[in-house]
């Protein structure tokens, strides 16, 4: 094995690589080295299974100065997780020594044969990014760099689109664009030429107006849409502007209203964005006189799916077809994480649809769902898909030429021929915005419904997601994907006894799988109530957390600062001052002067807030002597934390990572006004 060009392709960025659902991503301008090596990488999991490997230079949802690259394997899927510690070191090695040392160890460790074994194949493929074309050339130096493998450049294709070219590539299938979209129509108009007799009469609305984001999802579907039967689709976004900018599917489903291109005009027109790379979906409809819009997110798509696939189910089971038909029993299960609404999650087992959760991401929930005969996942962003097991669609087929031959046209014949077609229809590679899209409106078809009628399957319960700053993010320790935990010890019961002080409230923290930040979620019956539940249990976390040379440190996530300051805003100091004690010390407040926050440390006891103002002493005299200058000129936290609690002991370790962090929110406030940034460095 000779690898010429490693030494000109040291990563020498300085920025630390992780590799995970995502892949690598980084600004566009630093991944070069990381795309050389991936291409290695690929070159060699291609050689170990004897397969087709992708390569798809995306960074998704990311601003377009980014961009990113992952694997995807032999099925289609992502890259095995036993690959990614070894993908992490490759990415990080810090010279040419190392490299070549990596390289051996894992070669031998894998049992790699490189001499006499078949040639690597690496599939290629990127968004519209301006960067991807460099990067492209970047990873097919790295495979070539492998003897005898081949780089074959896709072009500029959406993720999906990559992932299925691979999956059908190794099932000795035409790996092309055309036979992509060809096995999606077909399928498609299948779905449609089954619609019950009627129920298409009622779908209310048959235009579809479609934000693309600005990326190659939207570009695919404008040259799409002319072959799309019984369906009118309008087009928005589709590379006219920036990529990412005030459109596509993350920015609709975080912010809550319309993408840049729509407004008040469409009103009670059905609406879909997807992402910058194709790999999410959701819907919307644009609230009356307003730039709002109401969300039907990836929740409602898989129950939208389950439902249809259940009746499906159920006329194939029926009593019309008397016993012959029960000689298969499919097992059906939807797969969610905690972060799923829990009404989405009472409605599907209302459905009678088995539920399971599992850890978040989507690596996890597609495992899971392949273990059943037909396995649904969503996440609420938009990502997901169904999979089929190989032994139903078997059985599917013999059930079809059993029909064909008794019962052609009939009930079961057809919700056979529906099943097969959405097998057929959908991405079952990975999530794909595009099959998912057709599916959900050929659904809608069947159904009669229009996007009112879906989004009232359900009314999603208010939530509220907060995150709370720490020192080491590994002292939480979750258990039952996520919902419970068991580190630090207690303070899963003091979670519950909060919880249930709510009408339908739910709430469980997670420790961030990239920042030393634990993630709370919490949801209740209300706003309000939800708003309150995230914040009591965002001050467990402080009374839990983590300790620091026998210091307890945290630090305060700036959705909590600001509701605080609106509690004070509305002059309800008694409201403001409970958090304000159990989030910054006894030894600390803050509160709202003029058009900007300010912290007040150390402060003179004061009337307005009374026994929560500061009481002096030994964390008083520390606040004297501190040299604030030198604290505000750390841009390091871990920094900023040692030398605080080094030179202050434990008088000030106590309150070392709370002002750490208001310190960072405070000048963020400040902006680009100078006045402002002034007032709140003092």
């Amino acid at each position: 094995m000779v690898i010429s060009k490693v030494d000109v392709d040291i990563n020498n960025t300085g920025v630390k690589f992780s590799y995970g659902t995502s892949g690598f991503r980084a600004e566009a301008s630093l991944l070069e080295s990381t795309v050389f090596r991936v291409g290695i990488l690929a070159a060699l999991r291609s050689i170990q299974t004897g397969s087709v490997i992708g390569l798809m230079i995306t960074a998704s949802h990311n601003e377009v100065s980014d961009n990113g690259i992952k694997v995807a394997d032999p099925s289609g899927g992502m890259l095995t997780q036993r690959w990614e510690p070894f993908a992490d070191a490759f990415a990080n090695a810090p010279n040419h020594h190392s490299l070549v040392q990596l390289l051996d160890d894992f070669v031998k460790k894998e049992n790699i044969t490189l001499e006499g074994a078949p040639a690597a194949e690496v599939l290629l493929g990127r968004d519209t990014r301006p960067s991807g074309m460099s990067l492209v050339e970047a990873a097919k130096q790295g495979i070539l760099s492998i003897i005898g493998a081949s780089a074959t450049d896709m072009g500029v294709v959406t993720t999906p689109q990559l992932h299925w070219m691979v999956r059908v590539k190794n099932k000795g299938i035409e790996a092309s664009e055309y036979n992509y979209f060809d096995q999606l129509l077909t399928s498609f108009r299948c779905l449609l030429g089954y619609i019950p007799q009627g129920n298409s009469n009622n779908y209310m609305n048959d235009k579809l107006i479609v934000d693309g984001a600005d990326g190659v999802g939207g570009q695919k579907l404008e040259k799409l849409k002319s072959r799309l039967s019984y369906l009118t689709v309008d087009v928005r976004n589709y590379g006219d502007g920036v990529l990412n900018e005030g459109v596509g599917a993350d920015y609709v489903q975080k912010e809550k209203v319309v993408p840049r291109g729509f407004g008040p005009a469409d009103a009670g027109i059905r609406c879909a964005s997807l992402d910058g790379d194709s790999d999410r979906l959701v819907y919307f409809s644009v609230v009356p006189n307003s730039n709002k819009i109401d969300l039907v997110d990836g929740d409602k798509i898989l129950s939208l799916f389950a439902l249809f696939i259940k009746e499906q189910l159920g006329i194939l089971y029926g009593p019309e077809d008397g016993k012959s038909n029960k000689s298969y029993q499919a097992s059906l299960g939807v797969v969610q994480t905690a972060y799923a609404n829990g009404a989405s999650t009472d409605y599907l087992k209302q459905l009678g649809v088995e539920v399971v959760l599992t850890p978040t991401g989507v690596k996890y929930m597609h495992e899971k769902a392949a273990e059943f005969d037909i396995g649904i996942y969503f996440e609420a962003n938009g990502h997901g898909t169904i999979l089929f097991s190989n032994n139903f669609l078997s059985w599917l087929e013999i059930r079809n030429n059993e029909l064909l031959s008794i019962s052609k046209g009939s009930n079961q014949h057809n919700a056979v021929l529906r099943l097969l077609a959405v097998s057929k229809l959908i991405n079952q590679a990975v999530g794909d915005a595009l099959s998912g899209l057709l599916l959900v409106e050929a659904i809608l078809q069947h159904l009669g419904w229009s996007i009112h009628k879906w989004n009232e399957l359900y009314q999603d319960l208010p939530s509220r997601q907060l995150k709370v700053k720490v020192v080491d993010r590994t002292a939480v320790v979750t258990e039952n994907a996520e919902t419970v935990v068991v580190r630090p010890v207690g303070i899963q019961e003091s979670i519950d006894s909060e919880t249930a002080k709510y009408p339908r409230g739910r709430c469980f923290i997670r420790p961030s799988g990239t920042e030393d930040v634990v993630r709370v979620y919490a949801e209740a019956l209300t706003q309000e109530a939800a708003d309150n539940l995230a914040h009591s249990v965002v001050m467990l976390v402080d009374k839990y957390l983590v300790f620091v040379d026998g210091a307890r440190v945290v630090g305060v996530h700036i959705e909590s600062i600001g509701w605080i300051v609106e509690s004070v805003r509305k002059k309800n100091h008694e409201q403001a001052a409970t958090p304000v004690c159990s989030l910054i010390g006894f030894e600390g407040y803050i509160f709202l002067k003029t058009d900007f926050v300010a912290a007040w440390l150390f402060q003179p006891k004061s009337e307005e807030f009374g026994s929560c103002a500061p009481a002096g002493g030994e964390v008083g005299k520390v606040g004297m002597e501190m040299d604030f200058e030198r604290v505000l000129s750390y841009s390091s936290d871990t920094e900023l934390t040692h030398y605080l609690v080094q030179n202050y002991g434990s008088a000030w370790s106590v309150i070392a990572s709370r002002l750490e962090i208001l310190v960072h929110h405070l000048l963020a406030i400040g902006g680009p006004n100078p006045r402002l940034r002034g007032e709140a460095q003092s």
